[in-house]
């Protein structure tokens, strides 16, 4: 059952990461956002909503709100033949229009949900003084290789006491993006 916008009780900023596998989870996550009350803004690349417009399954609730921006990253079609360059993209050029559209929402949005990929995302609620959560939306061992993976010590060590330490997320996200 879907909340009419009129008695909405909060508005949440979704952002997928724009790729297959990635903005169908977050769709029915915003689906089930809507169903308890939310308003629900989902942000998408033009490339994506034209992808998506005919395959829509049943419509959305009237509380999910597509917006996009400008195609900062290459096509859905051609990424594969520079996968690295698509990557770069996401990291480097997609958080400044993204940040640019959520600061014109209205309502703003109480609080951020971000496809785990995109590390530029807490930086943006931060700075708007929102809440942020990560979806993760590929499967549990997937999560699990992610978080048992060590990086190995240098050669000749067997301990990684004196290495330098990996930064805060919010200071790598500090320099890889640039708006």
């Amino acid at each position: 059952m879907e909340a009419p916008p009129s008695t909405v009780n909060g508005h949440v900023a979704v952002l997928p990461y724009p790729g297959r596998g990635h903005i169908n989870p977050m769709l029915r996550l915003a689906r089930r956002l809507a169903a308890r009350g939310l308003l629900v803004t989902v942000v998408l690349t033009e490339e994506w909503l034209s992808l998506l417009s005919d395959s829509f399954p049943p419509p959305l609730p009237a509380a999910v709100r597509l917006r996009t921006i400008p195609d900062v990253v290459p096509s859905e079609r051609g990424r594969g033949a520079d996968f690295a360059s698509f990557i770069r993209s996401v990291l480097v050029r997609m958080g400044g229009p993204v940040a640019a559209l959520l600061a014109e929402l209205d309502p703003p949005p109480d609080a951020i949900i971000a496809d785990s990929m995109l590390p530029w995302a807490p930086l943006i609620a931060h700075r708007m003084g929102v809440p942020v959560a990560a979806f993760f939306p590929q499967a549990a061992n997937v999560f699990l290789a992610f978080q048992s993976s060590k990086p190995s010590p240098p050669a000749g060590r067997s301990d990684r006491s004196s290495t330098k330490p990996a930064p805060k997320p919010l200071e790598f996200a500090e320099q890889n993006i640039h708006f």
